[in-house]
């Protein structure tokens, strides 16, 4: 879950420190597909090796299971540092937004601790926001 407390209450654009944690995730799944990548290569190299005339050695069984039994945990990393990555870039992405809107800093308050939702920048809350802010103008002229 995102650390929605970095949202600058003054709603300027992302800073640098909104962005540390997308880029220090992405560096991670940077390296884990560069493993992730060697190791295929490499279980490649062994599946090619074995003949299919003859039953594979221990050795060569020993060492495919070796290389797939680290390419799993691989992808289950890979998959959670994606996903630390896609939460973090929700902060910059909000404040981005908010930085932008010609709203009142009022109705833009009640945004910053809407929940996640996936897909979305706010969700619901933004259709909320927007409803009292058009309220707001077709009550006053």
């Amino acid at each position: 879950m995102p650390n929605l407390a970095l949202l600058q209450k003054d709603f300027s654009c992302p800073n640098e420190m909104m962005l540390k944690k997308p880029y220090a995730a992405s560096v991670f799944c940077t390296r884990l597909g560069s493993y992730s990548s060697i190791l295929v290569a490499y279980q490649s190299v062994l599946l090619s090796s074995l003949s299919f005339d003859h039953r594979p050695s221990p050795l060569q069984l020993d060492e495919l299971s070796l290389v797939s039994n680290h390419l799993i945990p691989l992808s289950k990393y890979n998959g959670q540092a994606l996903g630390r990555s896609m939460a973090a870039l929700v902060v910059p992405r909000r404040q981005l937004w908010l930085a932008q809107a010609r709203q009142p800093d009022k109705d833009k308050v009640s945004l910053l601790d809407a929940p996640v939702t996936p897909g979305h920048t706010f969700g619901p809350a933004v259709d909320e926001m927007l409803k009292r802010s058009q309220q707001v103008c077709e009550s006053s002229t």
